[in-house]
């Protein structure tokens, strides 16, 4: 059994009520690569979003993670992601750093500017 027979499996743990098995999913989905994969995480973005305000460091880290690796077919999660950038954890704002270069709209560059004038202490 290849990892593409997993698809159908985890395509329908992307409809889970744990946003969390969604993110594990999504993940997971983006490593397979397929046409239908990212179609199907596509339209759980709304879901990694709101993710990104989850109570769990760890969690918004890998929501931003995973919208980092959906790239620039995530522009509607940029807004979400720019704020983020000011979260409380370093690893959360790294990982929204690396997903605004990903999607790399000039909103998302222009955020990552930004942050750079204001945290220079931060690329130390």
């Amino acid at each position: 059994m290849g990892a593409e027979d997993a698809v159908p499996a985890l395509i329908q743990a992307l409809q889970d009520k744990q946003e969390y098995v969604r993110l594990s999913t999504s993940t997971a989905l983006l490593r397979i690569e397929t046409p239908g994969t990212i179609k199907a995480i596509i339209e759980i973005c709304p879901g990694l979003i709101r993710v990104l305000q989850d109570q769990k460091w760890n969690i918004r880290a890998a929501a931003a993670d995973t919208l980092g690796q959906i790239g620039e077919v995530a522009e509607d999660a940029v807004p979400a992601v720019i704020r983020v950038l000011q979260d409380n954890n370093q690893d959360v704002r790294h990982a929204a750093l690396k997903a605004s270069e990903k999607v790399g709209t000039p909103e998302a560059i222009r955020a990552i500017k930004d942050f750079q004038q204001q945290n220079s202490d931060y690329f130390d």
